[in-house]
């Protein structure tokens, strides 16, 4: 199967709001679905297509010109572990390198939840040379611990 990554600078909402809603057990809160669907249309977002369908998506926001983040990412379920998710980090990987970034990180659920997906979330991202940082108690909630990962780019 071919698939294509393009990068989007605005006008990629739609995009987020079809895949994201084909991953609940990920962004199953509509407050938070919604705020990503806008960043998506904001801000730069790679989208990942098979035969011209949309089938994964990855938003980025730069920090301070040392930093690029991953706002959101989502492969549809029947496209995972296709390498899909791999492309959309290595292309972001890439544009962060290319802007004089030095790291790039992701947010996640921390390890203190046994949710299964979000385990396999955390090792995708180890897998990618992401490396946890800290926990951010409090940010998402206090019944919900944030797992900031980073990976240096040089």
């Amino acid at each position: 199967m071919s698939i294509d990554v393009h990068l989007h600078d605005t006008g990629s909402g739609a995009v987020a709001a079809a895949i994201l809603a084909e991953l609940p057990q990920w962004f199953g809160r509509s407050a938070a679905t919604e705020a990503y669907v806008q960043r998506a249309e904001t801000r730069p977002t790679f989208v990942a297509r098979a035969h011209s369908r949309a089938v994964g998506l990855l938003s980025v926001c730069d920090h301070f010109g040392l930093q690029s983040e991953i706002a959101v990412m989502g492969v549809l379920p029947d496209h995972h572990r296709r390498g899909i998710g791999r492309r959309l980090v290595e292309a972001s990987a890439q544009r962060a390198r290319d802007r004089g970034a030095d790291y790039l990180s992701v947010k996640t659920l921390g390890p203190d939840h046994d949710d299964p997906g979000y385990a396999g979330t955390r090792a995708f991202y180890t897998a990618m040379e992401f490396l946890p940082f800290e926990t951010l108690d409090g940010l998402w909630g206090p019944q919900t611990s944030c797992l900031l990962m980073i990976r240096k780019l040089s």
